[in-house]
């Protein structure tokens, strides 16, 4: 336990802005899009291993719904920078 808390002290020291605003800025982008994919592929790998079809048409759904959709553009706007080709 102690070396997990030693691994997250810088990271939480950036989030509480002690490294200045850009920095925690940086880090909520990175953390945010670090988790957000892998945990849709780990629930898309999840439910295709099942054998029930119920659990999959109801990701479908979820997927294909405004409420998610809306969720993920924000993020993504949130936390992407863009620069012109």
């Amino acid at each position: 336990m102690e070396q997990i808390l030693g691994f997250l002290q810088p990271l939480l020291e950036i989030y509480a802005g002690s490294q200045g605003w850009l920095v925690a800025v940086i880090a909520y982008i990175g953390s945010a899009r670090a988790f957000i994919k892998p945990l849709m592929s780990v629930a898309r790998a999840y439910v295709d291993f099942t054998k029930s079809d119920k659990d999959n048409k109801k990701l479908d759904e979820l997927e294909k719904g405004n409420t998610l959709k809306s969720i993920l553009y924000a993020i993504d706007w949130l936390t992407s920078i863009k620069f012109k080709k």
